[in-house]
This record gives C-alpha cells, structure tokens and sequence, in this order.
C-alpha cells in the first residue's frame, strides 16, 4: 500500500497521456504574476476542508493556485482527490495540479503525484514515472517519498527488485519520522 501525505489514504498510481513528462524542467520561482496565498487562507482552507466544507476551502485557494502560487497548487491537489464521490476528471486536475507543484519542487506533490501514477487515478498506471517523483521527493528529504520508495525497490516496481536499495530507504524514511518505516 503506497500513503498519500495530507489525506492519509493508500493511494498507489500512473502516467497520464497528456501530462507533462517528469523529466521536463519547469521554473521552480514564481513568474512575476504570481500571488502568494496567505496563511490566514491557507489555514482557514484547511479549516474548511477539515470541517466537509470542500467547495468552500477550494473557492480560497484556487485564485492563488492559478496564479502559480506552487502551496496553493499542491493544496488544489488534495482538494480534487478528496470530492466526494471522486471521478477520473476530478484526479486528472488533482494530478495536473500535483505536477505544477512538483515541478516547482515540493517533495509532498512529488509524492502524491507518483502514487497517482501506481494507482491509475486519473492517469495510466506507471511505475516508471512513479518511480522518478518517489525518487525525487526522497532525495529532498520527504520521508513518506522515502518509504514509497523504499517499497518500489522491495517490489521491483518500475525496475529492477532491489533489497539492498529498499533496506537504505527505508532506515532513511524511519529516521525522517514516519512511523511505518520503523
């Protein structure tokens, strides 16, 4: 079961035909017209969607989303995946809005798009790709990326099996914190 980080959900995923390839470099600083969201919105969307008040917390963050606030995009993420009653067009947006924020590199996007890409939630599954946004979420320090990926490498997803390699992640993810690695 690969984890999802802000929904605590198994969540395991693919690649999608017309997202962009994860190899392609996007500005990771935000063009001149963006807009930061504010933590007091920040917070009071976190509010809401704690609280079932979806539509709510996604009307406070889309504005800044849009305008490439790289927190706001990843929140966007969340968002979508967690509509009730979830369909393909909604994880498709949930995964266009987890590239941006990866792309822009924040390890917690690059960990829910790649199991997005395991599980086939609005993309095709793909372990490949899964593989590079693990990775990469793991080589910036994010422990939950950490212990997926460490589970890749056990199961031989997208590569080769490799024990040695899931052993060293996940004593990487076990010493980030989180607790099922240890």
């Amino acid at each position: 079961v690969f984890i999802i980080g802000a929904c605590a959900a198994p969540v395991c995923l693919a690649q999608a035909s017309n997202l962009p390839d994860p190899g392609r470099a996007a500005p990771a600083k935000k063009p001149a017209t963006a807009t930061v969201l504010p933590q007091e919105s920040a917070l009071k969307a976190m509010q809401d969607f704690r609280e079932g008040r979806l539509p709510d917390a996604i009307q406070r963050v889309r504005p800044f989303a849009e305008r490439a606030d790289h927190d706001a995009e990843y929140l966007m993420g969340i968002f979508m995946e967690s509509l009730p009653g979830a369909t393909f067009g909604n994880y498709r947006e949930a995964a266009i809005w987890y590239w941006r924020a990866a792309q822009a590199g924040l390890p917690a996007a690059m960990n829910n798009l790649a199991a997005l890409h395991v599980d086939g939630k609005g993309v095709p599954v793909d372990y490949g790709v899964a593989r590079v946004w693990y990775q990469r979420g793991a080589n910036a320090g994010n422990a939950l990326s950490q212990y997926n990926f460490a589970l890749m490498n056990g199961r031989g997803q997208g590569a080769t099996k490799d024990e040695k390699a899931m052993l060293l992640w996940m004593r990487r993810s076990a010493e980030g914190g989180f607790a099922r690695a240890q």
